[in-house]
Parts: structure tokens; C-alpha cells; sequence
């Protein structure tokens, strides 16, 4: 072999063996030279980053509500003026006895708060891919009117009850009226007749309430609060 065909032929190999080198590095890319069907080689460093970022974002965080115990009020004198439909021990509830009345022109209609859940509580409730997490409690034996609370949610909420009544079955009563706390409005009303539970869906939210409870023969009784979650 002639010293000109050894020299071409050395200088093909490193040729060769340095397209091989930069062809096998991470990030590098020679243009025109192993590229895929249709790629023009140059990318779109916006393009680039907002997929990244896209893969690359974590998971939402889930949402932390801190839970509440909600009591009965020892002086609610200072509470709005309303009354629960019915008879209130009068130990417990500072004299606030009476039906409820709204007028509705020259006479006086007592407002039905009480019997089946609003149509919207059947609808929310057969709903399956609805998840409720308890954010608040009720717990008790005596009725009265409870401490003021709020639900941290924009969404319907609900309130579920549980009434034990195991001494005097047949003779129990549970009610309660959920108060708007500066008007005295009542925003949602339900009664168990013995031992037994209930379920109301509330779409009021962004207010300051509290609860009226009426108890008669009642051994124990829980109100849970409701969000979804």
C-alpha cells in the first residue's frame, strides 16, 4: 500500500470514529446526520420546558380540614330572636318557647321545616361518585342551642343525625333548626321520631350558623357535618 492510500485510509477511520463519538453522546445531535423521518433537528426550547414541567409536576396536594367539636350554650340571650316549632325544655333554652311564625300577609303561617329531606338531598345521596369526609361533630344528651360554627366549603354539604333512644322507644322526638347567626334565618330543619337517623343536604355555605335542638325521651344524640371531599 502507497503512503498517500495509508494516510486517506487512517484519516477515513478517525473520521469515522469521531461521528461515532459524537453520535453516542447524551444531548448532542449533528444536524442532518441521524435524525428521524421529519425531524428537523432544531426544538422549540419553550416547547421543550412546558413538557418537562408537565411531566415533571407533582401531584395536587389533598386538601387538610382541622375537624371541630361543636357545643350547647350555657346564655344564648345573645343569640337572634327565633323559635323552634314545638315546646323547648325551658331549663335549657333561656325561655326562647314557642312555634315559629312568618307572616304571610294579615296572618301568621308556621313554616314546615320538619318531615322528608329537600328534594336535593335524594339526588346528592344516590350520587356514587360523591366522596364526605366528617368535618364537624354534635354530641349529646340535652337540647339547647350550640356554639356558633362555619363550613369550610363553596359546595353542598350535609348534615347526618343519629338519635339513640333505647329507654323510651315509642316516645322519643328529635329536632333541630339550623340558624343562620346574624339573622336568626332558618336554614334547614329535620326530625327523627324515636330511635333512627337522617340525612340533609345543605347548599347554604359562607355563613356563620348554629343549631336550635329540641330532644324529648332522647337518650343521645350526634349530628355530623359533612363535606365532600
Amino acid at each position: 500500500m502507497k503512503r498517500d492510500d495509508l494516510l486517506i485510509f487512517i484519516a477515513g477511520l478517525i473520521v469515522v470514529l469521531i461521528i461515532s463519538i459524537l453520535a453516542n453522546q447524551p444531548g448532542t445531535q449533528l444536524h442532518g446526520i441521524f435524525q428521524l423521518p421529519g425531524d428537523s433537528g432544531i426544538h422549540d426550547r419553550e416547547t421543550d420546558s412546558l413538557i418537562f414541567r408537565q411531566f415533571a409536576q407533582s401531584e395536587p396536594p389533598v386538601a387538610v380540614y382541622e375537624t371541630f367539636t361543636i357545643q350547647l350554650v350555657d346564655n344564648p340571650f345573645n343569640y337572634p330572636r327565633i323559635y323552634l316549632p314545638g315546646q323547648f325544655d325551658r331549663s335549657t333554652t333561656a325561655g326562647m318557647i314557642g312555634p315559629y311564625l312568618i307572616p304571610d300577609g294579615e296572618r301568621k303561617v308556621g313554616l314546615p321545616i320538619f318531615g322528608i329531606a329537600p328534594h336535593g338531598t335524594a339526588k346528592y345521596e344516590t350520587d356514587q361518585s360523591l366522596e364526605w369526609i366528617p368535618i364537624g361533630t354534635l354530641e349529646q344528651k340535652r337540647g339547647g342551642i350550640s356554639t356558633i360554627f362555619s363550613i369550610p366549603t363553596t359546595d353542598a354539604w350535609r348534615i347526618r343525625t343519629e338519635v339513640t333512644a333505647d329507654r323510651h322507644p315509642d316516645r322519643a322526638i328529635f329536632r333541630y333548626a339550623l340558624c343562620d347567626a346574624t339573622t336568626g334565618a332558618i336554614l334547614d330543619g329535620g326530625e327523627i321520631t324515636g330511635p333512627g337517623g337522617r340525612t340533609s343536604i345543605v347548599f347554604t355555605t359562607g355563613r356563620k350558623m348554629y343549631f336550635i335542638i329540641n330532644q324529648q325521651n332522647v337518650d343521645r344524640y350526634r349530628i355530623f357535618l359533612d363535606i365532600q371531599k
